[in-house]
């Protein structure tokens, strides 16, 4: 529970005003991350012992047990999401192990947004929005430190997504701040890939709100 605590609380301190420039959250990853190998360690004695924690742990995605991936990411036939790995591919230098990582990300993300189009209910869509740290791989918090335009917009997507759920204590305010403060300090040249979540946390809503960019702007492998 104190795991759980510690990494809510990271997120709620990022909610307070600050004269610094924008530092990506990478506390608060870390922290969210940890939360997995921790709960994996003691699931079944939680589980036995009737723990508070058991609605989380037993409530959809599975992401605490399992390393099932088709358990945390959405696998159907509509891919909205697919054109955050693919924008400026060819200036991206990704190898294929960075390749990975981003699709690992935008692959629950994708998840993430279908179920707010289909109107999950809020506490469902906080949760998934909680399992983002745990399920990406530690590499992926790596690149957010290294601040990567495409690793940047693609959290700067994910806060985007939770705008619309944020009325808890240590979520309220936190979707403008990442949003705009990721607008600051991405390249120009992937400025665009920002419309759509500024576009989110000024209107306030998430549902009917089509992902896309000009195509003219996407590069397609």
């Amino acid at each position: 529970m104190n795991t759980v605590l510690l990494s809510l609380y990271a997120l709620f301190l990022r909610s307070e005003p600050s004269a610094a420039p924008y530092d990506p959250p990478v506390m608060w990853l870390s922290l969210a991350h940890g939360i997995r190998t921790v709960l994996k360690t003691v699931y079944d004695q939680l589980i036995t012992n009737n723990s508070p924690l058991c609605p989380l742990l037993q409530a959809q995605p599975a992401i605490w047990k399992s390393a099932d991936r088709t358990q945390r990411v959405y696998n159907g036939p509509m891919k909205p999401l697919q054109f955050l790995l693919h924008y400026r591919q060819e200036d991206d230098c990704m190898d294929s192990a960075a390749f990975a990582v981003y699709e690992e990300g935008i692959a629950y993300l994708g998840r993430f947004y279908i179920d707010v189009q289909k109107g999950k209910p809020d506490h469902v869509l906080r949760r998934m929005f909680s399992g983002f740290p745990p399920v990406v791989p530690q590499t992926f918090i790596g690149v957010v430190a290294e601040r990567r335009p495409r690793v940047l917009f693609i959290l700067a997507y994910l806060f985007a997504l939770v705008k619309e759920f944020e009325d808890v204590w240590w979520l309220r305010g936190i979707p403008e701040r990442e949003v705009q403060g990721i607008s600051s300090i991405i390249p120009v040249e992937w400025k665009c890939m920002m419309i759509w979540p500024l576009r989110v946390i000024s209107t306030g809503t998430t549902y009917g709100e089509e992902v896309s960019i000009p195509m003219t702007n996407v590069l397609v492998s």
